[in-house]
């Protein structure tokens, strides 16, 4: 028995886009004159930050920001959020934003559901750490570490069943990324499964109390295609597969009991002119370097604000929600559905 309506929880992970660069103009668009934005975001005509340099991306092929841990730390800047066009920032191509036109399954979706413009990746770093925060449960700076440490391992010990459906795996083969670098995670191999398993899956209401999908993969490297939306690859194709798999949600006999999380893993370096919240570590977490050279030990910062869309019958629609959420709160909420102190 669950706490809640939702017997199945899928999450959905993306890659490389922040809140600002999806969602800055929504609802009303790209238009003259501004219209204020129902978020909290770059299409504020009042208090817009004094950012030189933002523009209107009107492609489907978005030019990629400059990556690294020491880029997003210097756009960060220590909460300045002001360091993108410097030497070490993510660059100019980090300073486009999208519209309706772009990106319309997405902001359908947040028609049709609810948005959160107050969620941030797991840390301030690359695909490889916030993906692994997301299968260990906790901040992890790098990749890697215990699988018996991990949220995976501590949801079987406590009869939470859980898939990975991956783009790019095959069985026999290695476990799908991160958990390739996580040691001991290729003995749970019966817990991951092609992408494509999940249409039939879920056609016959066969999928566990928790499921991942991702198209981040390939024999469990970290490979980027048409389908995760990681840029420079195409938007248009990576929305049409995504909504090949919500149809198939949405058509399935678990629909009714079935949450759905939609996010990217982190921000890619785009501009997002909120400031990511600091925490206090404790258990497995993991200070971020630059915190503890400030003298702050002990602490880490989320990375960038992302999108968030959760998708379910119970869910608001149009409503967007500004509740600081983070992907911790999902893992957790996740414990307290399926009963677990």
């Amino acid at each position: 028995m669950t706490k809640t309506p939702f017997e199945h929880i899928i999450i959905i992970i993306l890659e490389n886009r922040s809140l600002d660069h999806m969602f800055g103009t929504y609802p009303y668009g790209v238009q003259q004159p501004i219209v204020n934005s129902i978020t909290q975001s770059v299409g504020k005509p009042v208090g817009l930050p004094s950012l030189n340099g933002l523009f209107y991306d009107n492609t489907y092929q978005t030019p990629n920001p400059h990556e690294g841990g020491y880029r997003y730390h210097a756009d960060w800047n220590y909460g300045a959020m002001n360091g993108w066009t410097t030497n070490n920032g993510s660059g100019p191509n980090a300073l486009g934003y999208l519209s309706y036109q772009q990106v319309p399954y997405f902001w359908d979706l947040a028609i049709l559901y609810t948005l959160h413009d107050n969620f941030y990746s797991p840390v301030l770093s690359t695909t490889g750490p916030n993906r692994t925060s997301w299968m260990m449960g906790y901040p992890a700076q790098s990749t890697g570490g215990e699988f018996t440490q991990s949220i995976l391992y501590f949801w079987l010990q406590n009869n939470v069943s859980w898939n990975i459906y991956a783009y790019q795996y095959s069985p026999g083969g290695n476990a799908p990324f991160p958990l390739s670098d996580i040691s001991g995670a290729s003995a749970y191999s019966q817990y991951y499964a092609p992408i494509n398993q999940f249409l039939t899956d879920v056609a016959n209401g066969n999928i566990p109390d928790v499921t991942y999908l991702t198209w981040t993969n390939d024999n469990g490297s970290d490979f980027h295609s048409n389908y995760d939306c990681h840029p420079p690859f195409d938007l248009l194709t990576c929305q049409q597969n995504l909504a090949t798999y919500m149809n198939a949600i949405e058509q399935s006999p678990i629909w009714d009991s079935t949450l759905v999380i939609i996010t990217f893993d982190e921000f890619g370096g785009f501009y997002d002119h909120v400031v990511p919240p600091i925490f206090y570590t404790y258990g497995q977490a993991q200070s971020d370097q630059y915190l503890v050279n400030a003298g702050a030990n002990g602490y880490f910062v989320l990375g960038g604000r992302i999108p968030m869309l959760a998708i379910s019958p119970y869910s608001q629609q149009s409503f967007v929600n500004h509740n600081l959420v983070t992907p911790y709160t999902i893992l957790n909420f996740i414990n307290y559905n399926f009963g677990i102190n």
